[in-house]
């Protein structure tokens, strides 16, 4: 689905085409929310963010294709 996004910033419009997930949260969600329900939306998203990205991170280590952590400090340090 791509729909046509107002950018009030640069006053352009940008055409965008929705992923999956973003087309599911968007019919998930079509009510209005309190301010501080927004708030405890945004930290399960980022956690969930936080936690695929660490899998991500686990497999490329696992396979061998990232530094271990002691590699990651000597990098640092230098």
């Amino acid at each position: 689905m791509e729909i046509v996004l107002d950018n009030p910033k640069t006053k352009n419009n940008i055409l965008t085409k929705f992923t999956n997930a973003q087309l599911e949260i968007l019919s998930f969600f079509n009510m209005t929310i309190s301010e501080s329900e927004m708030v405890e939306l945004k930290k399960i998203l980022a956690n969930f963010a936080a936690s695929l990205a660490q899998r991500k991170i686990d497999l490329l280590y696992d396979e061998g294709k990232y530094p271990s952590a002691v590699e990651i400090q000597k990098i640092h340090h230098k």
